[in-house]
Parts: C-alpha cells; structure tokens; sequence
C-alpha cells in the first residue's frame, strides 16, 4: 500500500515544493514530502514559486528545503523526480530505491530557478498536468493492500 511519496529535485526550492503542494492537495490522506539532492536545508521557497502557487490559492511560504537523505529514502513508498538524469543520480546514491524512483512525467520538467516569473508559471503547468497524471495511479496504489496484491 502506497502511503508516502517523496518529490525531489535539485534544490528544494520550486519543482518539488510545488509538487508537493499539489499532490498533498489532491490526495490529502497520503503523506507527502519534497527533497533536494543539493538541497542548502532550512531555505525558504523560491519567491516566484511562493508566488505562483498563491495564484492557485495554495500557499508554501513556510516550506523549508531539505537534503535527500537515507532516513527519508526509507520513509517513503514511491519517489517521483523530475528528470531520467536525476533519477540515475537519486539511484546511484541509493540503490535500495530501486523499483521505487519514477520520473513525474515523461519529458524533462525543466528547473525555472532564477528564472522569471513566467517560467515558474510554466513549470506549474507541466507538474500540474504530470501530477494530475498520477493522481488517479496513487490514489488506486494507496487503496490496495498488501494481501490483495499477494
């Protein structure tokens, strides 16, 4: 049964915040995370992202990165990144996750930090989409036990 999903990017800061956000939205009885690989711990969310997410009533101005690191790789069930290279990276620092690490979507959800506010805007639309795609695939996981699987 699939409990907790972990989000992760580079720095913590605008693709998996905002993920976060929208699946712990959208699926409010599953446990959900975010985490960077490069992650400066106890940064604030990018202002853009801050203020993106404002504009779809949701706000993540308390979020706080947070480094990858083994305790949260053992605490969650499915680990969605944002791109084939950063899964490659998150597997080659911890291959237990093998079989659990999934890309979000299936191009590349480009990284809009220090970029403009429009691209922020546009990266919300790719991770919206991409997390609208899996939303029906969690929900259904999230029900199954593991006896009705066996």
């Amino acid at each position: 049964m699939i409990r907790n999903v972990l989000f992760v990017c580079v720095g913590n800061l605008c693709r998996s915040p905002i993920a976060e956000a929208l699946l712990r939205r959208a699926l409010p009885t599953l446990r959900v995370a975010s985490a960077g690989t490069r992650a400066q711990p106890g940064m604030p969310a990018d202002p853009h992202a801050v203020a993106v997410m404002q504009s779809h009533d949701m706000d993540i101005s308390k979020h706080r990165a947070q480094r990858l690191n083994p305790s949260l790789c053992a605490a969650h069930d499915v680990v969605l990144v944002m791109d084939k290279v950063l899964k490659q990276y998150v597997l080659s620092c911890y291959p237990q996750l093998r079989g659990r690490v999934h890309t979000l979507a299936e191009e590349s959800i480009d990284d809009p930090y220090q970029q403009s506010y429009d691209a922020f805007a546009e990266c919300y639309a790719c991770i919206a989409e991409a997390v609208g795609a899996w939303q029906p695939r969690l929900h259904a996981l999230a029900q199954v036990s593991v006896r009705d699987v066996s």
